[in-house]
């Protein structure tokens, strides 16, 4: 993700958001892993949960 940061420094929100699901798909695709947007979208709200968890324990 810290390369979407990067490289589409322009892009902000949900902009963003979207074009790191493109670039997680297109990655996973040309190793061989299919994936759809919907399963990208929804492991990445449950890593932002478990993170604000660990962020609260603290």
């Amino acid at each position: 993700m810290q390369a979407v940061e990067q490289l589409y420094k322009d892009l902000h929100g949900e902009e963003k958001y979207n074009k790191a699901v493109e670039a997680l798909i297109e990655m996973l695709g040309e190793k061989g892993i299919a994936i759809s947007e919907l399963e990208i979208k929804m492991l990445i709200e449950a890593a932002v949960v478990e993170f604000n968890g660990a962020v609260k324990a603290d």
